[in-house]
């Protein structure tokens, strides 16, 4: 057999749509002999349905595939046969070898059939791809698979106690400072967590305004709750843009890396400021930058986003704290800037 062709084929599930874009299905494509073709496209568009027509597994399609000008639609079973004897093989994407003989006897299999290739040579490929010691091992015990890519990320957070805990005064071996200390931490607590929730609300539902705690000096007791994280991410992934190696029919691999930081800080009881940016090590370039800023009001919530980067933006929001008003009763300000994009 010297040319596989073609023409006007689809499959019957992708009758239907009206538009198909493809270099393959629905147009006139030969195949030549001793030639090597690469058919590439996304998940679920027919690459495995291309080679099961071809192989005459499926006939669920639309048009007419030849060998050497004869449709195969016409084949006997015989001729199928002598075909995949001596012109057409197939390598299924779920391998379907026999899990109880080893990896010499299933090609053994159908090399005893066709007699296309030696022992040594089969030996040779076996030494080529690096898997001489699988040669009697049963198919069963082995694994296969194909390395794509690999991403990983190291990550880091400082805060309030992460930071006092490395830059804080040290433990002092005098007890009354110690007892001081710890007085000094409960006070401090005691005030975040009366601030924390704001002034809380009675029975009644008004709020009612607690006494501010004060510090073993005498001061009033202040803690700003604020935090900062870093966070490096890495991947190792085929590179689909550069051209594929024909001997190993593999893409060359690219990797990737960039850093991240995000913060937040809590301005006593009711602001509330979030903030986020990155680098790009690839492109050499900042990664958008967001801040937002909130405000508790009592019986509203006020919030405003900046979004600073190749695409610019502001949002700016009032709205009822009540979740059954939160959608009646709001005010929206943004900027315009994706009042352009098309959706599809």
């Amino acid at each position: 057999m010297e040319t596989i062709e073609l023409q006007q084929t689809l499959p019957e599930v992708f009758a239907g749509r009206d538009s198909i874009i493809s270099d393959v299905w629905h147009r006139q494509v030969a195949f030549q002999r001793g030639k090597t073709y690469l058919v590439e496209a996304v998940s679920g568009t027919g690459k495995s349905s291309l080679c099961s027509f071809i192989y005459g597994y499926r006939k669920d399609y639309q048009g007419i595939i030849c060998f050497d000008g004869e449709n195969v639609k016409n084949f006997s079973v015989s001729r199928w046969v002598e075909i995949r004897k001596r012109s057409l093989s197939m390598l299924f994407q779920e391998l379907r070898l026999f899990p109880e003989l080893t990896a010499w006897e299933n090609v053994q299999l159908k090399n005893s059939l066709t007699g296309h290739c030696k022992r040594k040579q089969i030996e040779d490929w076996f030494s080529r791809l690096g898997i001489s010691d699988k040669w009697d091992q049963q198919i069963g015990k082995m694994s296969f698979g194909r390395f794509k890519g690999y991403s990983g990320s190291f990550s880091y957070t400082l805060n309030n106690d992460t930071w006092k805990k490395w830059f804080g005064p040290k433990d002092d071996s005098n007890s009354g400072k110690d007892k001081n200390k710890g007085n000094e931490n409960e006070a401090l607590e005691q005030y975040d967590d009366e601030n924390t929730d704001g002034e809380e609300e009675d029975k009644s539902g008004l709020r009612k305004t607690e006494a501010a705690a004060i510090d073993p000096d005498g001061y009033m007791a202040f803690k700003m709750p604020w935090s900062l994280s870093l966070s490096y991410s890495y991947s190792i992934s085929e590179d689909r843009s550069k051209e594929i190696n024909k001997k190993t029919m593999r893409y060359p691999y690219a990797v990737s890396h960039s850093l991240n930081v995000s913060g937040n800080i809590k301005l006593g009881s009711r602001w509330n400021i979030n903030c986020s940016s990155g680098y790009d090590f690839n492109t050499k370039e900042m990664s958008m930058t967001t801040v937002n800023i909130s405000r508790d009001l009592h019986c509203f919530n006020m919030s405003c986003g900046l979004v600073f980067g190749p695409f610019t933006s502001y949002n700016f929001s009032i709205r009822a704290a009540s979740n059954l008003l939160t959608d009646a009763l709001k005010w929206d300000q943004r900027s315009n800037t994706g009042s352009s994009v098309t959706w599809y």
